[in-house]
């Protein structure tokens, strides 16, 4: 998770600092050999009756006040004020492509789903698979090199995550 409200009423620690140390502390987890299961990083968001709700609508955050406001209160999206739009594309982008492409036990699942997926697609095999390793490499070029700018392959796989819906 990502975006806390800062408890003492200033941003000690920018959002890109948070972010950087995220990064570092995932690395420092993958470097020792653990299996790592990351099934995403979500944007912070403030729920009613914990104490971060409280400080949260103190720092800015404009509380839903319907039920359709709640509505479309969701977990990927943009819902403090202090989150900028830039960090809550790079989560997606974690969250759909680089995390299940880094070689994790949840990188296994997402494959074995992908597979079934292409296979519906008409596809063969070798090519899924073959598609499968393109994008295990360029996430994990994009991982090491810190490179989360212009997204082509998380465009590409929403894009067919979409159409797959509506098979």
């Amino acid at each position: 998770m990502m975006g806390l409200p800062d408890v003492k009423g200033r941003f000690e620690q920018p959002l890109k600092e948070e972010f950087e140390q995220t990064i570092s502390m995932i690395n420092r987890v993958m470097a020792t050999g653990v299996d790592l299961n990351i099934c995403g990083w979500f944007v912070y968001t403030p729920y009613p009756g914990t104490p971060l709700y409280e400080i949260s609508i103190q720092r800015g955050w404009p509380p839903p006040t319907t039920l359709e406001d709640w509505a479309q209160f969701n977990l990927s999206g943009k819902n403090t004020p202090w989150i900028t739009k830039k960090y809550v594309k790079y989560l997606e982008q974690f969250s759909r492509y680089i995390f299940p492409c880094l070689g994790t036990t949840y990188s296994n699942v997402w494959e074995n789903k992908r597979k079934t997926s292409f296979f519906k697609t008409s596809l063969s095999v070798s090519l899924a698979i073959l598609i499968l390793k393109l994008l295990r490499k360029t996430a994990s070029f994009r991982w090491k090199h810190k490179f989360f700018s212009l997204p082509i392959e998380n465009k590409l796989i929403k894009i067919y995550s979409n159409k797959l819906k509506n098979l």
